[in-house]
């Protein structure tokens, strides 16, 4: 039992979180889970695409939580009630199959986006949602252009 108390405690003088500090990190975390607001209005030019591919406020919640955990893994010892743009290092974490293979891809549709560093909440909707809904042609041609670019 005293080995184990003397293996934890170099942890904290080497500068990592005290105990009280992993305490707060945790219950910010929980207050995080349950203090989140309802997404951001999206502006006019988003928010009419939206109307024009149906979809409804539940869907909108549903992609807003995807965007409010990106956002909760790029800072870990806080928490946000409304988030207006994520770090685009974190979006690759969207990928859960084949990352390797598709991270390229990915960041060249966000460059095509404008979101190279910073994707807002506004952004974030009219790439992901326009790159989702293309046919065939459409998609062909958007992976040409970033075979092109790679």
């Amino acid at each position: 039992m005293g080995e184990q108390q003397a293996a934890q405690q170099p942890a904290e003088e080497d500068g990592g979180p005290s105990l009280l500090q992993r305490f707060l990190n945790i219950g910010k975390r929980c207050v995080g889970i349950f203090a989140k607001s309802s997404p951001p209005e999206p502006n006019p030019e988003v928010a009419l695409y939206l109307e024009s591919i149906n979809i409804q406020q539940r869907h909108l919640l549903t992609i807003y939580n995807v965007f409010h955990a990106l956002k909760g893994l790029e800072e870990d010892d806080s928490f946000y009630t409304t988030v207006y743009a994520v770090n685009a290092e974190v979006l690759p974490v969207l990928i859960e199959d084949r990352r390797k293979w598709v991270l390229k891809l990915l960041k060249c549709i966000l460059k095509l986006g404008d979101c190279e560093r910073e994707a807002t909440w506004d952004k974030f909707l009219w790439v992901m949602l326009r790159f989702c809904s293309l046919n065939k042609v459409e998609l062909a041609q958007a992976l040409f252009l970033c075979i092109l670019r790679i």
